[in-house]
């Protein structure tokens, strides 16, 4: 389950970031 979900994460870094940023 942690590794299915870091590579999600890794994809979606710009996204997360900008949605933490925000």
């Amino acid at each position: 389950m942690m590794k299915r979900m870091r590579t999600r994460m890794k994809r979606r870094t710009k996204k997360k970031t900008a949605r933490r940023r925000s």
